[in-house]
């Protein structure tokens, strides 16, 4: 039985210093890399999994390195080397179309392996593949009594961004549906689609999973969102904060830097500029920085060092007067859905 994949991981996801530092273009590599020894010096955990993923050179080189993985996976004999093989897959997938030769291979291995971790992974870049009949399936499932099958349903869907399981996706947002709702969230959040987000602003003003709620907001993008999520900025624990500070980058991203009206955008960069210089997290004011510069903040690089708490060298400062001097274009919506930050 494949088991649902865990969702713990870095503070600052792959995806979010991924789009905010360029990294997955090649000529910009050595600068997250230089940011990112910077970061590790202020909070070790501010340093995101993906730049250091054992495959990181096969993730950069997309889908042609796949054959190449694939190959690898059916040599190796070890089953961790065979689990970082299907994640840096499903890593590729999430950017690139597929091929016929990787669903085939993704379904083989679903379908014979005894290990329950592999056949997660196989079926998670199965999913993100956006193979049709998996996905189908998957929605299908969502229909169970057994909440194990709907957590998992929902997961994979999430990673497939299916849009045409929302409708169903938005009917199990229920009180008595609560053994997998945060699973649910997290799958409508994945896929962007607007529809759920009146439902998911009642939510999160009746105190209902209100980080879970919120990073969804954030991903869906809706500038309707964004003064609900400022109170949380400023008054809630900390892991809240730091949840609700990215929420507003997200948003802030898809919205092109802007949001909408001048009022609302002065007033959110406001409450960004009060975090950055007061909250006494750095992965707080981290967050709020990077929407700060979004939304049009400028940060002088001594102050910017300050606000991070780092001692940088020399170098290191240089690289960070760069970044502030030159942001790295937005991406493009492309056939994958939302720009992701």
């Amino acid at each position: 039985m494949v088991a649902e994949a865990p969702t713990s991981g870095p503070v600052i996801s792959p995806e979010f210093i991924g789009d905010v530092l360029g990294v997955n273009d090649p000529d910009k590599i050595r600068l997250a890399k230089t940011l990112v020894q910077a970061l590790e010096k202020v909070d070790p955990e501010l340093v995101p999994q993906a730049l250091a993923h054992p495959l990181l050179d096969e993730i950069y080189q997309g889908l042609q390195a796949a054959p190449g993985l694939l190959k690898l996976y059916r040599q190796s004999k070890d089953e961790m080397d065979r689990a970082a093989i299907l994640d840096a897959l499903a890593r590729i997938l999430e950017n690139d179309n597929s091929s016929l030769e990787v669903i085939d291979a993704l379904q083989k291995i679903l379908g014979s392996t005894k290990s329950p971790m592999l056949a997660s992974l196989a079926a998670k870049a199965l999913a993100t593949a956006g193979e049709e009949g998996f996905l189908e399936q998957q929605r299908n499932f969502l229909a169970s009594d057994n909440p194990a099958d709907v957590r998992l349903a929902a997961r994979f869907l999430g990673h497939g961004r299916y849009q045409p399981a929302v409708p169903v996706l938005m009917e199990l947002l229920v009180a008595d549906r609560m053994a997998s709702i945060d699973v649910v969230v997290w799958a409508l959040g994945e896929i962007g689609d607007p529809a759920p987000v009146p439902r998911l602003h009642a939510m999160f003003e009746k105190f209902v999973e209100v980080e879970i709620v919120a990073e969804a907001l954030g991903k869906i993008g809706s500038r309707a969102s964004v003064m609900r999520l400022v109170p949380m900025l400023l008054e809630g624990v900390e892991s809240q904060r730091a949840i609700a500070a990215q929420a507003l980058g997200r948003i802030i991203q898809a919205n092109d830097g802007g949001l909408g009206d001048k009022a609302t955008t002065r007033s959110v960069r406001a409450a960004l500029e009060k975090v950055i210089d007061r909250d006494p997290s750095v992965k707080v004011r981290f967050y709020s920085l990077i929407a700060f510069g979004m939304l049009g903040g400028q940060i002088e690089p001594n102050r910017l060092i300050t606000i991070l708490g780092a001692k940088l060298s020399e170098k290191e400062t240089g690289a960070m007067r760069a970044l502030i001097r030159k942001q790295p274009a937005r991406k493009k919506r492309g056939p994958k859905g939302r720009p992701v930050l």
